[in-house]
């Protein structure tokens, strides 16, 4: 419900914060896309893989606790935070390659 008002004031703002528009750039589409299923993969599966007694009957046998999964969560979303950092970084070294 709020995603379906949220969508057409954003397209309205004249300063959006997220610039919808974009999107209809093929290539950004599928990024974005592709960006957030990894990302719904990765913070949905691996606290159930962490928790489970034999994840995949692979013998893993971790089972750890909702808290300990949740922490398993941290260095990877401090690596998507400092990764993010570097972004402008390799666009710019991109751009000029080409």
């Amino acid at each position: 419900m709020l995603l379906a008002l949220w969508i057409p004031h954003e397209l309205r703002a004249e300063e959006p914060l997220v610039d919808l528009r974009q999107v209809k750039n093929r290539s950004v589409l599928m990024a974005d896309v592709a960006g957030f299923l990894i990302c719904v993969s990765m913070y949905l599966f691996l606290p159930v893989l962490v928790e489970s007694s034999d994840p995949g009957g692979l013998g893993l046998r971790l089972r750890c606790s909702v808290v300990v999964a949740g922490f398993m969560l941290v260095p990877l979303s401090v690596g998507t935070f400092v990764s993010s950092r570097f972004l402008p970084a390799f666009s710019h070294a991109s751009a000029r390659a080409r």
